[in-house]
């Protein structure tokens, strides 16, 4: 209960203490912070990781609002912390998602929430426990002593993910290595972000040593005569755009409850030209809190990984009926793709007051069939994710990912106030997520899909952000290209309202789509 030079005295409490269920563990940082594994306040077998300041105190009960948890109970209970030497360490969590295992990087500013693929290294599927603390044949690590499995911490900020139950779970079916150069790995474990073993045996035979020097990991896997160097002064392959595998929901971590949903159209434009279609959910610039939107289209820009884009907005619609709006171009922007989980916004605005700035995005759910070299399968409902609208009410619509990977649905809803009219201006705009777990894939009809709201955020800043479930909605799948969603509204702005509204996709089906 010490910060800096400051001792907190009197009796225990939020208002002057972290409050859990349980303290397991408490780890120092190079700067003076500490991370505490805890249960979480008010569960009985809930963990969870909390960053805490070393100069001010860090009080109130642990949660998702101030600490990393888990998807369920006990998948935290023996989660490891190991410091990196520069003021970030990473989390070893084996049991995450049934036991597939993840490795979280946090740095100096923290990560709160639940550990998901948009910002862990994952494992790929049941019982790959990555990042196990398990014996894998590696050679000698910076400072010379054995690196027996799990994650290694290399001296320099970089650490080392050795999983050698990766693929089938079996010890030395495959295995796999990763590399966290500089810090955050994020997504499941595949050829842009690991070496994996490829033949019966090959986890057991995986080799590898850090090279201080050019800083970097040279894995090698006799069995396959080969070496692969993971590191950050190798010219990294051109990455594909064209491919429907980057379509799906992204947001920056600093500023969560805003984001895009995005869907890439392949050879859209040509024989190996794409074109993107996204949307943009976020708030008011000036901090009130209000929900305001953007669309964006564009096609593939010189610059590797990059489309230029248009951003465009609406004003002056209805909330689910006419009249069709049409929407005008506010500004411009680059979207680039730096692999298959991670990319940066980077924009400028004239809608009223001129802004621009450059916003990083993560994946929300878990890539399915992106890679560096363009979409594997199979793809499965993943298909069904992208634009979808109403001809009648063209101008608002849904963006979708349904995904068969987290499994998890997650849509943006652009719309405007009820009985809206062009008065409103961008007051009038309104958008929703609609959020559903445990998906089944092959699904075609959803029930009991929670629809919400959100407000407080500021748009491209961090801002508390209040989020309400105002609805429910069911999803008909009736093809490839046509889609009915039922909603019932309980609370908002628009509750008491029911009905339907009858979708088609903005763009064309995906190739392999079927149901």
């Amino acid at each position: 209960m010490a910060a800096g030079d400051k001792v907190t005295s009197g009796q225990i409490g939020p208002q002057n203490s972290l409050l859990g269920a349980s303290f397991g563990s408490v780890t120092t940082l190079a700067n003076g912070d500490y991370v505490v594994h805890s249960g979480r306040a008010n569960t009985v077998t809930g963990y969870a990781i909390t960053r805490c300041s070393g100069t001010a105190p860090t009080i109130g009960p642990v949660s998702p609002l101030n600490s990393l948890v888990g998807n369920n109970s006990n998948e935290l209970s023996v989660a490891r912390v190991i410091p990196l030497g520069d003021s970030s360490f990473v989390v070893d969590i084996p049991a995450w998602h049934n036991n597939r295992g993840a490795v979280t990087w946090v740095g100096p500013s923290g990560l709160t929430g639940i550990v998901s693929a948009a910002n862990s290294l994952v494992g790929s599927s049941e019982n790959d426990l990555l990042g196990s603390n398990a014996l894998i044949s590696l050679g000698p690590d910076p400072i010379g002593t054995p690196m027996n499995g799990g994650v290694i911490a290399t001296g320099n900020g970089n650490y080392i993910v050795t999983s050698p139950y990766w693929s089938n779970g079996s010890m030395h079916e495959a295995g796999a290595v990763s590399l966290g150069h500089p810090g955050r790995l994020i997504g499941t474990v595949n050829a842009d972000n690991s070496v994996m073993g490829s033949v019966a045996g090959g986890g057991g035979d995986l080799v590898s040593a850090y090279d201080t020097l050019r800083d970097r990991l040279v894995v090698g896997q006799p069995d396959a005569n080969r070496v692969t160097i993971l590191g950050p002064h190798l010219t990294p392959p051109q990455f594909d755009l064209n491919q429907h595998g980057l379509t799906g929901s992204w947001f920056n971590p600093a500023t969560a409850g805003q984001g895009l949903e995005v869907e890439v159209y392949p050879d859209a434009g040509g024989s190996g030209k794409p074109v993107l279609f996204g949307g943009w959910f976020t708030f008011d610039a000036a901090g009130a809190g209000n929900p305001r939107w953007y669309a964006m289209q564009g096609a593939p820009a010189a610059a590797p990984g990059t489309f230029d884009v248009d951003i465009a907005t609406g004003y002056g619609g209805a909330f689910a009926q006419p009249p069709v709006v049409v929407g005008s171009v506010v500004g411009h922007g680059t979207l680039t793709f730096n692999d298959c989980n991670s990319g940066v916004l980077s924009y400028t605005l004239n809608d009223g007051a001129s802004r621009s700035g450059a916003m990083p995005l993560a994946r929300l759910i878990a890539n399915v069939t992106c890679t560096a070299s363009g979409d594997r399968g199979p793809a499965g409902s993943y298909l069904l994710s992208g634009s979808w609208f109403e001809p009648v009410t063209s101008g608002q619509g849904l963006i979708i990912e349904v995904n068969p990977v987290q499994p998890y649905l997650f849509a943006a809803w652009y719309t405007f106030m009820p009985n809206g009219s062009g008065e409103n201006g961008a007051d009038g705009q309104r958008w929703y997520t609609l959020q559903l777990g445990a998906l089944t894939n092959g699904d075609t009809y959803i029930e009991q899909i929670g629809i919400y709201t959100a407000s407080g955020g500021k748009f491209d800043a961090p801002a508390p952000v209040n989020v309400q479930q105002v609805g429910t909605a069911n999803l008909s799948i009736d093809s490839c290209q046509s889609l009915t969603l039922s909603y019932v509204f309980y609370a908002g702005v628009n509750a008491g309202q029911t009905g339907s509204v009858h979708l088609v996709r903005t763009g064309p089906v995906p190739a392999g789509c079927s149901l």
